[in-house]
């Protein structure tokens, strides 16, 4: 039986650390590093970082997380979702991170569908009519998935995924009962309106990472994205950076549950 859920809904995240999957981002600080600065801020939550920041058996992971008092959130995962052929796969795949996040106590799966494994992006990947049938169905099975393990699902609109600006996420949100993933980020990146993707999600949103430093202030600031994202979104995690996002939010309105 899980403990019961915190008020405080602000978790961090190992990218606010530089901690990347590209190739050649850079140097990688020591998760014993993170963890523990993580840890120091005192918001006592975090999200799983990418494959291999935290170790793949959750016998080894779960203590690491233990000792530094850290609860997991959320983790994401990455799957090919619009060919038939490779669905059983792909969805085997899924569920074994959905397993390994469950064990260690998460609450959310966070599932960018890209368009194929490999090192670079891919910007404007459109996919054909059979293919979206295709991607919807695997995600109603993700669903399933998800909700075995007690998770809940929140797709993630991505640069370089097959889901990025406004009219994919309109297509996932009639064709589908999935959550989403607030990125602004790689709403920007993609070319979208964040509002655009805010009003189309209202009451769908299910996880949300906000943007770094000035930057993210810009966009909340500039675009007005404070007071929507108090009154559009379900009870979920806020993953990012705890001094830079605190003074986003609004001062009144429903607490972060």
């Amino acid at each position: 039986m899980r403990a019961p859920r915190s008020i405080h809904r602000l978790a961090l995240s190992p990218v606010c650390w530089g901690i990347s999957d590209v190739p050649g981002w850079g140097h990688q600080l020591d998760p014993e590093r993170v963890l523990s600065e993580a840890a120091a801020v005192g918001e006592g939550a975090i999200t799983a970082g990418p494959p291999g920041f935290l170790p793949d058996r959750s016998d080894q992971a779960k203590p690491l997380l233990k000792r530094h008092r850290l609860s997991l959130v959320a983790g994401q995962v990455h799957a090919i979702l619009h060919h038939e052929d490779i669905r059983g796969s792909e969805l085997a795949h899924i569920d074994g991170h959905a397993h390994w996040l469950s064990v260690l106590g998460a609450e959310t799966l966070i599932l960018s569908a890209i368009p194929e494994r490999s090192t670079g992006t891919h910007h404007g990947t459109v996919l054909s009519n059979s293919e979206w049938a295709h991607l919807l169905h695997s995600i109603g099975s993700v669903q399933h998935v998800c909700a075995r393990h007690k998770l809940r699902l929140a797709v993630q609109p991505r640069f370089g995924s097959t889901i990025q600006g406004p009219e994919d996420v309109e297509r996932l949100l009639v064709g589908s009962e999935a959550g989403i993933c607030l990125d602004i980020g790689h709403l920007i990146l993609s070319g979208g309106d964040p509002l655009e993707v805010l009003e189309l999600g209202a009451g769908r949103i299910q996880h949300r990472a906000p943007m770094i430093g000035a930057v993210k202030h810009l966009i909340f600031v500039r675009f007005g994205l404070a007071e929507g994202l108090r009154s559009n979104i379900n009870e979920n995690w806020i993953a990012g950076p705890a001094d830079n996002f605190l003074g986003c939010l609004p001062a009144e309105g429903p607490p972060l549950i």
